[in-house]
């Protein structure tokens, strides 16, 4: 196991309202990691309301349980609309999961990312397996994400490069990658690109272990990558 050293962060959470695309391979976590997100308030203000669109048949019912009862949720088919967007109570999260054809050619979710969750006040997370999924608005909701969050791809890697460029953090992310590939058992390793300019400490832009629950790193404490100036 490798050796890492750093600092104790004080403070990692996201800021209110934030654009999130969650990525990685089946099996590898990512409605665990939304979940997670949720659970943990990982957020700069508290979380009271949660909407899930997912695909029929693929809802995660145990969310119920799972979340703190002062954390409402509400599950529904299909993908959310303006009206929705229009109608979400304040300090809400809306994911979207297994639904990327869709939403990439959507234009709600669109101005969604764009403009309606800072207007309307609701954090979006936006959960696919190939975030180059040809569409109309592709390009523009990657554009638009302020926090990248990618899990194991085990078939295509060539995305870690495309967000290293997107997000000016190519040195740091590579090394990021070299951690979760030295933990092959640690199947839903995760790395965070935080694009968001209100984040103060730049040191935070690429971090991986964020709950600080990882099995596999004694200490288990959050990482941040950052790059070496000699």
């Amino acid at each position: 196991m490798r050796s890492l050293s750093g600092r104790v962060i004080d403070d990692i959470k996201f800021h209110h309202p934030a654009s999130i695309q969650v990525i990685g391979a089946s099996g590898t976590g990512k409605t665990k990691f939304v979940e997670k997100l949720i659970r943990h308030q990982f957020f700069t203000k508290k979380i009271r309301h949660v909407f899930y669109f997912g695909a029929i048949n693929n809802l995660p019912i145990d969310w119920d349980n799972k979340l703190p009862d002062d954390i409402t949720i509400k599950y529904q088919e299909g993908l959310p609309t303006t009206s929705d967007f229009i109608n979400v109570p304040k300090r809400s999260v809306i994911v979207i999961d297994d639904q990327f054809s869709d939403a990439v050619n959507s234009p709600d979710i669109n101005r969604a990312f764009t403009n309606d969750r800072r207007k309307f006040d609701f954090n979006l997370i936006l959960i696919t397996q190939n975030p180059f999924e040809k569409g109309k608005f592709t390009t523009g909701n990657r554009r638009n994400t302020e926090i990248t969050v990618l899990l194991r791809m085990y078939a295509d890697q060539s995305h870690f490069k495309v967000f290293g460029k997107q997000y000016g953090v190519e040195r740091e992310l590579e090394e990021a990658v070299k951690d979760m590939k030295s933990r092959p058992e640690d199947v839903h390793a995760h790395i965070v690109i935080n694009g968001s300019i209100k984040l103060k400490d730049q040191n935070l832009r690429v971090m991986s272990n964020i709950f600080g629950d990882s099995p596999y790193l004694q200490p288990s404490l959050p990482i941040c990558y950052t790059q070496k100036h000699h």
